[in-house]
């Protein structure tokens, strides 16, 4: 278990500061699987489908295309990037939802104070888009899933963030058990605790059936 920052005792931060970042770094000649460990490293992994059927081996890859940005590096993973220049997640699977995450039980723990502010940053490019991706955090157990959809322009590199907000109205429950369910649920009775966050991640629904793509996922925490 990795612990990515201290942030409890750690003194006040007055500029943005990334302190994760998994840029999905493929060194190898074609794509891969998530769990590829010849030419891919990362805590990662996905689940597809109503059922959260674990793993895909076609529809849900580290493809060896150009990264998006070209320079990124790995920062507080378990790993080094096998490449800076290439590799991104990929599926084109018409029919699924995907998730991809990282959690405390996939090697990736995360302790943070989210009252410094917390914000989730990546790289999306989607064939269409009204396609899009929802941010997923995981506290003290439980998964939520913003109501927010970030999409972009059509076949289009951009930009996308979300700054943390524990309001209920920003999430739904993500009723998630790894080979049983994978479906976004109602909107949480209480505001999100303020217990220590598990997980993250972004999920996918099967709106149009088009390619979705995205890139260098990155935590920042800013002072206060």
């Amino acid at each position: 278990m990795i612990f990515l920052w201290a942030l409890l005792s750690a003194p006040a931060l007055h500029a943005e500061s990334v302190i994760y970042q998994e840029t999905f770094g493929n060194s190898g000649s074609a794509n891969y699987t998530v769990d590829n460990k010849a030419h891919v490293l990362t805590d990662w992994q996905v689940v597809w489908g109503r059922a959260g059927t674990k793993g895909n081996s076609t529809r849900a890859i580290i493809s060896n295309g150009g990264s998006k940005p070209d320079t990124a590096v790995n920062i507080g993973t378990s790993h080094a990037s096998t490449s800076e220049s290439n590799g991104l997640v990929y599926t084109d699977a018409p029919t699924h939802s995907y998730f991809f995450f990282t959690s405390a039980e996939t090697g990736g723990a995360i302790d943070l104070d989210l009252s410094q502010g917390l914000t989730f940053g990546w790289y999306q490019r989607n064939n269409r888009p009204d396609d899009g991706f929802r941010v997923a955090v995981q506290i003290d157990g439980v998964w939520y899933v913003t109501k927010a959809l970030f999409s972009s322009p059509a076949n289009v590199w951009s930009h996308q963030s979300f700054t943390f907000t524990p309001s209920a109205a920003s999430w739904c429950l993500l009723d998630f058990v790894s080979g049983r369910s994978l479906v976004p649920g109602g909107i949480p009775t209480t505001d999100l605790p303020a217990g220590r966050m598990t997980g993250f991640g972004l999920f996918t629904e099967a709106i149009t059936g088009e390619t979705r793509r995205f890139d260098t996922f990155s935590v920042s925490v800013s002072g206060r």
